[in-house]
């Protein structure tokens, strides 16, 4: 029989993955309990912008409250940045207030035709 690394701890007990994630306030730092914003956010991206914005633009990733999304043009861009206080308020609106706290475009590495067919 090997003898016991003296570093090794034996588990006393097991916890609900919810009381973890409830014990640590640093994961929510680190974005990880964003993922059911996130869902929402992207299943609902559409009612939330409006049909002409949903087509050209996609979400890409929410984390610690900040949601970045890809324009299909650098015009669409431009006018995002103009919709920003716009699209926040909508957000707001359909997932709470201080859910997203800011929007961060980007031009889009993907052919946003081919995404949306």
């Amino acid at each position: 029989m090997k003898p016991r690394n003296p570093e090794y701890r034996r588990i006393k007990r097991s916890a609900a993955l919810k009381e973890v994630l409830d014990m640590s306030p640093w994961l929510k730092r680190l974005g990880v309990m964003d993922g059911d914003k996130q869902v929402a956010i992207f299943s609902r991206w559409e009612k939330i912008v409006g049909g002409p914005v949903a087509r050209n633009t996609q979400p890409l990733k929410f984390s610690k409250g900040v949601l970045q999304v890809a324009a299909s043009t650098p015009a669409w861009l431009q006018n995002l940045d103009m919709m920003k206080p716009q699209l926040l308020a909508n957000l707001q609106r359909e997932l709470g207030k201080g859910v997203v706290k800011e929007i961060r475009f980007r031009a889009a590495q993907f052919d946003m035709g081919k995404l949306k067919q």
